[in-house]
Order: C-alpha cells, then sequence, then structure tokens
C-alpha cells in the first residue's frame, strides 16, 4: 500500500489539505465548514478527522461529503467529563481523548463519548496529558510533569513511571 499524497494539516484557523508532488508539499485547498484552530487531530478508519480544541471539546468532521463535510462539536453533553483540558490520539488503532478523568473513546452506537476500556486497564482515571505508541507496541505518556511507559513487550503488561 502507498502512502497517499495528500496531507491534512491543522492551522489557526482550520484545516487544509495539502499535496505533495514534485518533492513538496503545496496548498490545495481548506477544508469547508471548520474554521477554528486545529493542533490535535487523527483521521479514523471511516473518513473522518477527529480534532481535540482545549477549550472547547472535540470535533468530528465527517469527510464522506468533501464539498460538504459534517461537522458536529462534542462536549460533557456528549459524555466527556469536561469541554476543557481534551487532547486527542491514534493509539493502537482507536481515536482515544485523554480528559481529567482519564481516556475516552467514542462510542459510534450512541453517539457519545464514554470510558475506554481498553486503556482504563492501564491508566484508570488518571489525568494523562500525552500518548505516543513507539514501534514496539508500548504506549508512552506524560501524567503531571511524569514521563512513563506501559510496557507491552511481555507477557505482563506493566506501567512504569520515571522520576522527574
Amino acid at each position: 500500500m502507498l502512502p497517499s499524497s495528500y496531507v491534512i494539516a491543522g492551522s489557526d484557523v482550520g484545516l487544509d489539505l495539502l499535496q505533495f508532488g514534485n518533492g513538496h508539499f503545496a496548498f490545495k485547498e481548506i477544508i469547508p465548514g471548520f474554521a477554528t484552530s486545529a493542533q490535535f487531530m487523527a483521521l479514523d478508519n471511516n473518513n473522518t478527522i477527529w480534532v481535540a480544541h482545549p477549550y472547547r471539546g472535540i470535533y468530528r468532521i465527517d469527510l464522506n461529503d468533501s464539498a460538504h463535510p459534517g461537522v458536529k462539536l462534542y462536549t460533557e453533553k456528549n459524555g466527556l467529563p469536561s469541554y476543557l483540558k481534551n487532547h486527542l490520539f491514534k493509539i493502537k488503532s482507536h481515536i482515544v481523548v485523554t480528559t481529567v478523568k482519564g481516556i475516552y473513546e467514542y462510542n459510534p452506537a450512541s453517539d457519545t463519548f464514554e470510558p475506554s476500556a481498553l486503556f482504563k486497564t492501564f491508566f484508570g482515571e488518571r489525568n494523562i496529558r500525552h500518548l505516543k505508541e513507539d514501534a514496539a507496541g508500548n504506549i508512552w505518556f506524560v501524567e503531571d510533569n511524569n514521563l512513563g511507559v506501559v510496557d507491552l513487550s511481555g507477557r505482563m503488561r506493566r506501567r512504569s513511571i520515571f522520576p522527574s
């Protein structure tokens, strides 16, 4: 499978579609219908972009109709503990949101966010600020001022926090 020649980039005023060609990326168009800053974002397998805004909540941008993408904002009314301090990552092929009350995932059946059963076993209701999966499948995280890792390389899953 070849990588896509397109990239979606977040900016202070929305999402830009860039196209790679002749050795560089060039601006192609602005994604219509979304005009807010986008720093934390991920693309799922259903042609949907998810964007976390630290002061508004989580945006879902459905690109199935590229001329008129569907945009929806999710807040505490949609299952998140708060519309503040949410960060979004793609870990283990899951779109996850780190919140002040643990890690949440989107449930398409109810169109809401719920605590993640998979990640609750690792993190409980901890206030994780950053997640990153490494090449070995381990999950690195930042909690407060501490760096840690969930080591998934052996039979025993182990969470370690490194002293600051």
